[in-house]
């Protein structure tokens, strides 16, 4: 169809029936033409004409409108009549605003005249649809488009513009099309259907989870999808799954928490978890007997609650009962467990990342510098000269780190020279990566020099990602730690087992950990006991999943 619109077009120039230099091929912009003589506005001569499109394919009772500005010598618009006129009104009418209706198949001309100035766009009309046929079904992942191969042609079987295609959808918030492509807006299935005249297609879409974090606790997990949505799964006691469910347990990613609400990070605690929307706003949900939603009152919630008092927050970091979030001031605010239901804004900082532990939490600073506050009776603060602080200290002897993260009682950060980790805190499961087990206040680096580039700290277990692998050390009761050894202990940084993944994320909890690759695709990994992996049943005897599996609903 391209060709033979350059065809006809190329005619036209020849018999110099278009004043502009080119004609694009889509038909947008454009200069119609110039010429001298001819006067409006006044006696403002008309120089140019501004002709869009210049090119024009409809179909049979098709309408498309030609717009038509004239300028002066000076470039600026002169109010002048405007005339048009149809070389071949049996196959397409102009009217007297520029509206051209397509009457038979064929090519022909729009003829423009305005102030002794002319244009010319050229039309063509395709034949009446007489076929229409689409894929049966199609799978699109979260957050991506995927083009329609779509058959509609005329009864002579010439290929027609789908883009007189009228599409709808079952259900818009699953998938709709914009601009000839399906775009997948939430996780399910979904037909839409394509309508010209009389025809009318069918095509089924299956959208497919991707996730871009993971929140991992000891027994429910949850899943921060590409478009904003959440999913929880697993144990499905005191509303730590974001939704009213009769189930104890749910074993996979099933319904959206806050009926699809949109989200920009997600944090999970022992027994609730937490995200912030658009507004900045921390909404909790799950288990509130110790403040963990930001309020005293209600002993549990199915359901996301904003937590009062606090906007515009930019990161959000929870272990245990206790949450901190950042606002855009870099102040951290902290709620639930050791601190109490209300949000408490803390002392110190500006900070521009959190790492949160179960009675404990540090911030990073913008120069490198790490304070941390809270509870220090097995070394959290990474000093041994300090019982627990309610204002943050600076942890001593540490090199100037980029990222941090914290586990129950323990805190990593990679370094920002090298991307070296080095730990501190609780060693009594070798999660200091030092090569033995022991408390240790001090700041020390991991066994192995590996340079890492992402961090991610459980209960008992750390683990990282370098450009090499991915890394995993301390507590192995369930094979958290996802490698081939299956000692209930692992003292130095080891590899995950080998297989179709490549992470570049990595989330750690008490009892099982989860991954996710560049393509936003989730593996889950270890205790599997409640459903925490979201994956099908690995070993029905011991509910435990040794090595990555990709989590259900990404296929």
């Amino acid at each position: 169809m391209k060709k033979t619109i350059q065809r006809f077009l190329g005619a036209l120039f020849a018999l110099g029936l278009v004043a502009c230099g080119q004609a694009s091929e889509d038909g947008e912009g454009g200069t119609g033409g110039t010429g001298g003589g001819g006067g409006g506005g006044g006696g403002t001569q008309v120089v140019d004409l501004e002709v869009s499109p210049l090119s024009l394919v409809l179909g049979i009772q098709q309408e498309r409108k030609i717009e038509v500005v004239a300028k002066d010598a000076d470039g600026e618009k002169v109010e002048v009549p405007v005339f048009f006129r149809s070389a071949d009104p049996e196959i397409a009418l102009v009217a007297g605003d520029g509206t051209v209706t397509g009457r038979s198949k064929g090519q022909t001309r729009i003829e423009i005249e305005a102030g002794k100035v002319g244009a010319v766009v050229a039309v063509t009309v395709e034949g009446a649809p007489a076929r229409l046929e689409l894929p049966e079904s199609v799978k699109v992942a979260l957050g991506r488009t995927f083009p329609i191969d779509v058959i509609l042609e005329d009864a002579d079987g010439e290929d027609l513009d789908p883009a007189m295609l009228e599409w709808t959808s079952d259900d818009p918030g699953i998938a709709k099309v914009e601009e000839g492509e399906v775009v997948a807006v939430g996780w399910g299935e979904t037909v839409l259907t394509a309508r010209v005249n009389e025809l009318e297609a069918f095509m089924t879409v299956r959208t497919l989870l991707r996730f871009s974090e993971i929140g991992v606790a000891r027994d429910h997990t949850c899943g921060l999808t590409t478009v904003g949505t959440v999913y929880c799964w697993g144990l499905a006691r005191e509303g730590r799954l974001g939704f009213e469910t009769e189930e104890w347990q749910v074993v996979a990613p099933t319904r959206a928490v806050g009926n699809g609400a949109r989200f920009s990070a997600l944090t999970v605690g022992s027994r609730h978890a937490c995200a912030l929307d658009d507004a900045g706003r921390a909404r909790c949900w799950g288990a509130n007997d110790a403040g963990q939603l930001g309020a005293p009152g209600e002993s549990f919630s199915d359901s996301p609650k904003s937590v009062p008092g606090l906007l515009g927050l930019v990161a959000i970091a929870s272990r245990g009962e206790q949450t901190c979030a950042l606002d855009a001031d870099g102040k951290a605010h902290c709620w639930g467990g050791p601190v109490g239901p209300q949000p408490t804004a803390v002392e110190g900082g500006p900070f521009v990342e959190l790492a949160v532990g179960a009675r404990h939490a540090c911030g990073l600073a913008e120069e490198g510098k790490v304070f941390c506050w809270g509870e220090n009776g097995l070394g959290q603060l990474g000093r041994s000269d300090l019982g627990a602080s309610e204002e943050p200290v600076e942890v001593e002897g540490l090199a100037p780190m980029r990222a941090i993260a914290a586990g129950h009682d323990h805190v990593c950060g990679i370094t920002e020279e090298g991307s070296l980790v080095h730990c501190w805190g609780s060693n009594s499961r070798g999660e200091l990566g030092r090569g033995s087990v022991g408390e240790s206040g001090e700041p020390g680096q991991v066994h192995n020099p590996f340079a890492f580039k992402f961090l991610a700290l459980g209960e008992a277990t750390s683990c990282a990602v370098s450009e090499g692998g991915t890394y995993c050390w301390g507590a192995n009761d369930t094979n958290q730690v996802g490698s081939d050894t299956v000692d209930p202990e692992i003292l130095v940084p080891t590899k995950i087992a080998s297989g179709p993944w490549t992470f570049q994320k990595i989330y750690a909890g008490s009892r099982h950990t989860c991954g996710v690759t560049a393509q936003s695709e989730a593996y889950c990994w270890g205790d599997n006991s409640l459903g925490q992996l979201g994956v099908p049943s690995c070993d029905e005897e011991t509910d435990i999943c040794l090595y990555p599996e990709y989590l259900i609903g990404q296929r």
